[in-house]
């Protein structure tokens, strides 16, 4: 055939491009479209989606030389190595607990860099502040005292409420062993053992234990922190305590920056309250603190924590769990026998724990005594304690007229029987 009669060259298409053409056929001789013996490879009409990981955000590609089945099986395997890992961590973590034996961390405060020996001028510091607690200081005003002194924490920094709070909460101060779940509350948060009982650790204890559940008791009481007190800290020596004589409201404290003195009173009509009754908190604090050591004179105050009346039940019911556990660990007892008693034994404790809190908050008070030579050196938290202890309220009447003049007939003092 001569070149006039070949037929013309057809041009290539895009489907007919040889991009997917192998390297066999280029070597076999294929050449260009429109060559005799071209091969024509045609792109697959579904391509593979490309997905994106919906965690880290990124394409989800699969590992180089691996296919997708295969990196499949990888990903599953290292995720159930770590998961393995996991579990032996915690296992070490949990024996080490149960040894109470030390593991790392920072230094907490009271003890030396080994963590397990005291350090005693801050073992004494602590011992001393839960003294206060007990009395009725406020861990703001602990703080404060804590802060003029130039005492840092274990982390060097100033003190701030938190963190002296988590202190005296947690059972490391009475030597336990601390471990647990961050949904427990830290006084809780400590190892028992297979009888029931907390697992000692190796550091030594700072306070004891009647003295440590008598200061858990008074942090977490609920009448601490509430809508009508100041969680920063008492200001005013009659607040919740001095009420307004009209409408039976508490008053509210409020300090005048120009004058530089306090006062009490009841809220405007708008918010529930009267608007009319008022008075300068000086001459009032002043009144009811001279009553109160006219009333006490001659007196101690003092409230010891004595040891709570029901202990022995609370002591008996966790024996009896440690005793129905311990059987069923020896077979000796089937499960559906065993636990619904332990159950039962669980409410019965959480009960006396509660009541527990609740006698250990109406027996612990302020420790003074010669009251009235004591008075001005105390803490304005603790000469509160004290007016609450034998005032019930203190009632302000409304005044006769605008005036100036504080007038005690105002004020009519509540005691408590």
């Amino acid at each position: 055939m001569s070149a006039s009669t070949c037929p013309p060259a057809r041009p290539a298409s895009h489907d007919e491009h040889p991009v997917g053409s192998s390297a066999r056929n280029r070597r076999s001789g294929a050449g260009s479209p429109g060559q005799p013996g071209t091969r024509v490879t045609r792109l697959p009409a579904r391509l593979p989606v490309l997905r994106t990981d919906p965690l880290r955000g990124r394409p989800d590609l699969p590992a180089p030389g691996l296919p997708v089945p295969a990196c499949r099986i990888v990903v599953t395997l290292k995720a159930r190595q770590s998961l393995d890992t996991s579990k032996r961590v915690r296992r070490k973590h949990l024996a080490m607990a149960q040894a109470g034996i030390t593991v790392g961390g920072n230094r907490a405060f009271g003890w030396l860099a080994d963590k397990e020996t005291k350090d005693e001028p801050a073992a004494a510091l602590l011992v001393a502040g839960a003294d206060q607690i007990l009395a009725g200081v406020g861990l703001h005003t602990i703080c404060r005292q804590w802060n003029d002194l130039g005492i840092a924490s274990a982390m060097g920094k100033k003190w701030q409420k938190p963190v002296l709070r988590n202190i005296y909460l947690s059972p490391r101060i009475v030597g336990y062993r601390v471990y647990g779940p961050t949904s427990v509350p830290l006084e809780k948060r400590y190892v028992v053992d297979a009888d029931g009982q907390p697992v000692k650790g190796q550091q030594q204890p700072i306070l004891d234990l009647d003295v440590w559940e008598a200061v858990v008791a008074k942090l977490r009481d609920p009448s601490r922190v509430s809508k009508h007190v100041h969680i920063g800290g008492r200001k005013y020596l009659l607040s919740g305590i001095i009420c307004c004589g009209f409408r039976g409201r508490h008053l509210m404290g409020g300090y005048d920056r120009r004058w530089g003195k306090h006062h009490y009173a009841c809220k405007a009509v708008t918010a529930g309250g009267c608007g009319k009754v008022g008075v300068t908190g000086r001459h009032v604090d002043d009144l009811v603190s001279e009553l109160v050591l006219a009333y006490l004179a001659g007196r101690d105050v003092e409230a010891e924590v004595g040891r709570w009346p029901r202990a022995g039940e609370l002591a008996k019911a966790e024996a009896k769990i440690a005793k129905l556990m311990g059987a069923y660990d020896r077979d000796e007892l089937p499960g559906p026998y065993v636990f619904p008693r332990v159950r039962e034994q669980e409410q019965s404790i959480l009960h006396l724990r509660a009541e527990q809190a609740e006698w250990l908050r109406a027996h612990t008070g302020p420790k003074v005594t010669n009251l009235a030579e004591g008075w001005p050196s105390l803490e304005l938290e603790q000469r509160w304690e004290i007016i609450s202890t034998v005032i019930e309220a203190v009632v302000l009447k409304a005044a006769d007229g605008p005036t100036n003049r504080f007038d005690p007939e105002r004020v009519e003092v509540v005691w408590r029987p």
